[in-house]
């Protein structure tokens, strides 16, 4: 599990030793980030430690086979890839929950990324974004991660994911996440995927596109 499960200790943190005050309570209001990752966050402030969940399961289906007839894991019922990839996902925060009950779930680095830029933790973003980098290098990860909300926001991580796809690009266009990204893009008209298919493009030998 350690492959996918991965714990980053902090060399910076500066722990609080002092006793717990029983008065003058501050309360502040969380409103921008779930519970889970909050909690993930405090836990690191002490404890030196974050504990990343994989950024998106490289599962892939031999065959290109049709998306909608895919058979749920749990269920035995037909889902989509992204269906199942969570169920993947899920399966190994499950097991790591077992093993420790008593951390806080171990969370993508995207919800990690985000938080520690809204509370200015250099640190620990830069952990984050170190893990990112390095699971999009995965070119099924890659095609994914792509077209997600999460780049759709971040120009500089979209950056490293394009030129990951374009320098896989015969590989890429073999992969579900491309045949369903395009069929969406047919489907309704999308001015993110437009984009990215218009610099893809441009980047590749005219043979390529």
């Amino acid at each position: 599990m350690s492959q996918y499960l991965t714990g980053v200790p902090s060399s910076t943190v500066q722990r609080n030793t002092s006793p717990l005050m029983t008065d003058n309570i501050f309360v502040m209001n969380i409103s921008d980030t779930s519970f889970n990752t909050f909690r993930a966050f405090l836990y690191y402030v002490y404890t030196g430690f974050v504990f990343f969940s994989p950024l998106n399961y490289p599962f892939q289906f031999p065959n290109k086979p049709d998306p909608g007839l895919m058979v749920s894991w749990s269920s035995g019922q037909p889902s989509t890839l992204e269906q199942r990839r969570l169920e993947a996902r899920n399966m190994l925060v499950g097991e790591y929950m077992r093993k420790y009950p008593n951390r806080p779930a171990p969370l993508s680095p995207k919800s990690i990324y985000q938080v520690e830029r809204d509370y200015a933790a250099p640190s620990l973003e830069a952990q984050a974004l170190s893990h990112i980098n390095t699971a999009i290098f995965n070119t099924i990860i890659a095609t994914a991660e792509l077209l997600s909300a999460f780049t759709r926001i971040h120009d500089s991580i979209k950056q490293i994911q394009l030129q990951v796809v374009i320098d896989n690009w015969n590989e890429v266009v073999e992969t579900e996440d491309w045949a369903i990204a395009k069929e969406k893009g047919k489907a309704q008209p999308d001015q993110h995927f437009a984009r990215v298919l218009r610099e893809i493009l441009e980047a590749l030998p005219p043979r390529s596109a």
